[in-house]
């Protein structure tokens, strides 16, 4: 049986393609049968290109908590769009330290995902920016700082961020800069109608943060 296969061939040391579609190539396969591919191009490139990409981030420094919250949270994102729209797909997560208590600690990033549709909270007054810097760009989602309702802000829909590095403050003085960094890589899609809310869990209420969540926009067939 022969299998045939449409695909566009790229080529690597040249900056067009010469190959057209519809054009016959042979598949490179290893000893085991595999198919042999090489990645040419950044992971987020195109979707960033496209206008698809979003982020925003907090510009106060606001207090970390030191339990696992309810319905707090120190930014979040809404998803406006229809019930068959857009899902927002989380790509990342991170927080930076403004200020910190005089000794060692620790801290890291927790989110809350809504798994019923919402009423829309109240906006905040934040940039929402296309990471390919093209102003303008449609986009269905609502950037807010206000509490979480009763029904998504439960102790059972917060959970660690994950892919997280940084997180420790190493010496005693009272300095900023650390950071957290969770590379959530579309492990959390935020659906229509659904909340989305992050905070900075830490040993000391004293340590206040800014963060950042970075998503892009994509319909998906969910369940």
């Amino acid at each position: 049986m022969r299998a045939m296969i449409a695909a566009r061939v790229r080529q690597l040391a040249q900056a067009f393609d010469q190959r057209a579609p519809g054009d016959e190539e042979l598949l490179s396969l290893s000893e085991q049968g595999e198919l042999l591919v090489a990645v040419a191009t950044s992971a987020y490139g195109e979707i960033v290109r496209i206008g698809r990409a979003f982020e925003t981030h907090t510009t106060a420094a606001v207090a970390a908590v030191i339990a696992v919250p309810t319905t707090a949270r120190l930014l979040g994102i809404y998803n406006g769009d229809a019930d068959d729209g857009y899902s927002a797909i989380i790509d990342r997560v991170w927080a930076l330290q403004l200020a910190s208590a005089a000794t060692a600690g620790q801290a890291a990033l927790i989110g809350c995902l809504g798994q019923t549709r919402v009423a829309a909270p109240a906006a905040a007054a934040l940039a929402l920016n296309p990471l390919n810097g093209m102003s303008g760009k449609d986009s269905k989602e609502i950037i807010t700082t206000a509490a979480l309702d009763a029904v998504t802000g439960v102790a059972g829909n917060w959970r660690l961020l994950p892919g997280q590095t940084g997180g420790a403050h190493p010496g005693a003085a009272a300095t900023p800069g650390m950071f957290l960094n969770a590379e959530v890589n579309g492990r959390i899609i935020v659906p229509p109608g659904r909340d989305f809310g992050v905070h900075v869990l830490a040993d000391a209420v004293t340590s206040t943060f800014i963060v950042g969540i970075e998503w892009h926009r994509k319909n998906v067939k969910l369940g």
